[in-house]
């Protein structure tokens, strides 16, 4: 994880940060009702500790909180995201965040986490700004 950290830190210029340890976040238009993120972590499988990576954009708080969190998002993110799953805090057990499943590539893929990774934060900051300007 602290090798993506410094990955992303240096190729967006923006504060990736690391949380507890295993997740890699960052977070836009923290302090408002519309903040949204990306968090992401590798998990273990067979006892690889990085055999998967996932990507995931989220919202948080209450489940209310995070719809409301969410809306003015969905639609281009579903656009561009449409084949992803799309978990808007109903599942059992579930903490009532929304979290769209962006992506589950193989730890080993450097490359291609870079890649997604640098495609969801250029979309989200995008999307981020234009609803901060709309306020």
């Amino acid at each position: 994880i602290s090798v993506l950290y410094n990955e992303m830190k240096e190729k967006t210029k923006d504060n990736w940060r690391i949380y507890q340890g295993w997740d890699l976040v960052i977070s836009f238009n923290d302090g408002t009702d519309k903040n949204i993120g990306i968090e992401a972590n590798f998990e273990e499988d067979n006892k690889n500790a990085c055999a998967k990576f996932k990507i995931f954009i989220t919202t948080w708080g209450n489940h209310n909180e995070s719809l409301k969190r969410w809306k003015p998002y969905k639609n281009a993110i579903m656009e561009k995201y449409s084949d992803c799953y799309l978990d808007e805090g109903e599942t059992e057990g579930g903490n009532g965040r929304v979290y769209l499943h962006i992506a589950e590539i193989d730890g080993s893929n450097y490359d291609e986490i870079i890649e997604k990774l640098s495609e969801c934060y250029t979309l989200l900051k995008s999307l981020a700004d234009k609803v901060t300007k709309e306020q």
